[in-house]
């Protein structure tokens, strides 16, 4: 999901980016996303597609996927992450952040545990290499998680 654009932009900017696709299956952030490309000169490095996420075709095959805050606007997660490693070349990468304990209107798929997030992404057939959790109140991660508060879990896993 491009959302407001932002993210894309600083990938794009990145010297070791070549070519770059963002989707959403919102056409108002494509919208968006696109005047934020266009008014920093970056839009010829970036392809933006109104896109399903669940969409199975392997339309492109990719070096790495980055889903930042994606996931939990899913009903079926899984089977999305299954669909991506169709788009993903063997040995790609992929970057996942989950907010746990988000609970929010538009989060439908919540979790509750850093390794219910794991256990998602290695279920759906990637190897995680590493993961990272990041308490989103100030607290340390010892009390973030007795406190049951938001953290976002960042994992890295190939194909």
């Amino acid at each position: 999901g491009c959302g407001h654009g932002l993210y894309i932009c600083e990938a794009a900017r990145h010297k070791n980016s070549k070519r770059l696709n963002g989707w959403d299956i919102s056409s108002q952030s494509i919208m968006h996303t696109s005047k934020v490309l266009e008014q920093f000169n970056l839009k010829k490095k970036v392809t933006l597609e109104q896109k399903n996420i669940d969409d199975k075709r392997p339309d492109n095959i990719f070096d790495a996927l980055v889903l930042g805050e994606i996931l939990e606007h899913l009903e079926t997660p899984d089977i999305a992450l299954k669909n991506l490693a169709n788009q993903l070349r063997s040995g790609g990468m992929v970057f996942i952040n989950f907010p746990i304990n988000s609970p929010a209107p538009d989060h439908i798929y919540l979790l509750k545990t850093i390794e219910e997030v794991v256990s998602l992404v290695r279920d759906a057939g990637y190897k995680v290499l590493e993961t990272e959790a990041f308490p989103m109140t100030g607290y340390n991660l010892e009390k973030a998680i007795s406190s049951k508060v938001t953290i976002s879990v960042v994992v890295i896993a190939e194909k």
